[in-house]
């Protein structure tokens, strides 16, 4: 091969590493960028916004969405102890998308009050055999198996016909929740009724 012909081989190559290069750019530029993110808000399944543009989550409005920090963002929010189901959704906005964070909000016991109680059982039996751990996290069904042990030692002490009503007081602010139970001894001890 002579050297002209190869100097000739050697410019169609650069030619062509050129347009390919030239090619994956002008694609980049056609390539739709991610849309930008305009609202980010904390919600619950219901839709109930807990809270709207919370702060310090790797995720920033005005700049395109950008999933690596949406994934930030949930292992934040999730370390936070306060959110518990965790889920990403993006919805249509002006000028952009809003960000949901779908969570279920951890609420933590905080106390215990017992109205309406007379010993016995005292009131710290009457708590202990409830076996609600402050500062666990607050489900109904662990306060509805409390109530149960409530009314079994209830029972145990002659109160036949107690009843026991709950009512819970919830502190958003500091994930925490109250639990006033309310026991109504019914009838006199005694043994129970036979029909």
């Amino acid at each position: 091969m002579n050297l002209t012909c190869a100097k000739a081989w050697r410019g169609l190559a650069i030619a062509a590493l050129l347009m390919g290069g030239a090619a994956r750019q002008i694609a980049a530029q056609q390539t739709p960028s991610e849309p930008t993110l305009v609202g980010v808000r904390i919600v619950r399944e219901d839709g109930t916004v807990l809270k709207d543009a919370p702060a310090g989550l790797p995720v920033e409005v005005g700049k395109p969405l950008d999933r690596t920090r949406v994934a930030a963002s949930l292992r934040t929010l999730y370390k936070s102890g306060d959110y518990a189901n965790l889920r990403a959704e993006t919805a249509p906005a002006e000028g952009g998308v809003r960000l949901d964070f779908v969570a279920e909000e951890n609420l933590y016991f905080n106390q215990v009050i017992l109205r309406g109680l007379a010993e016995p059982p005292s009131e710290a039996s009457a708590a202990a055999a409830m076996q609600i751990q402050l500062g666990d996290v607050y489900r109904k069904e662990k306060l509805d198996a409390a109530v149960l042990r409530l009314q079994d030692i209830l029972h145990e002490e002659g109160l036949y016909q107690a009843k026991a009503t709950t009512e819970v007081q919830a502190n958003r602010e500091t994930h925490q929740i109250d639990v006033i139970v309310h026991v109504a001894p019914g009838r006199e001890r005694g043994f129970p009724r036979c029909n």
